[in-house]
């Protein structure tokens, strides 16, 4: 009975680690990396309803990158364009500028959006 209860509570510490991920592909529109000069961010975090800018994460986010020229590093710091977007969370906004400003889009999860977004906005799950 003890190890079922810790089991059943490390497994909810687990899945609630991040309230929300984005992953923003740069240079591409299909959600793929696209040679040595595309690369993808993943962005977490474990707030809800503030604001991101695509960089390299703040106090609530972490950010990390993936090119196939350079493997998996950290974020580097200034804001990156998308070319699209996907989302792991049930549904995020996002924005055309830095901010949550502009012209804005909902994207469901697990879907591909191809535009050119700078900022994004996620519910918490």
């Amino acid at each position: 009975m003890k190890l079922a209860t810790i089991s059943t509570i490390a497994i909810s510490m687990a899945s609630s680690a991040f309230a929300w991920k984005v992953i923003d592909y740069h240079g591409t529109t299909d959600c793929n990396i696209i040679g040595n000069t595309g690369f993808w961010r993943a962005y977490n975090g474990t707030d809800s309803g503030v604001c991101h800018n695509f960089d390299s994460g703040d106090e609530t986010s972490t950010c990390q990158q993936r090119s196939m020229a350079d493997g998996l590093t950290e974020c580097g710091s200034g804001i990156v364009v998308s070319g699209s977007v996907a989302t792991g969370s049930d549904q995020c906004q996002f924005f055309r500028s830095h901010d949550c400003a502009g012209a804005s889009r909902i994207v469901d999860a697990g879907t591909c959006v191809t535009g050119e977004y700078e900022s994004f906005s996620c519910p918490e799950l």
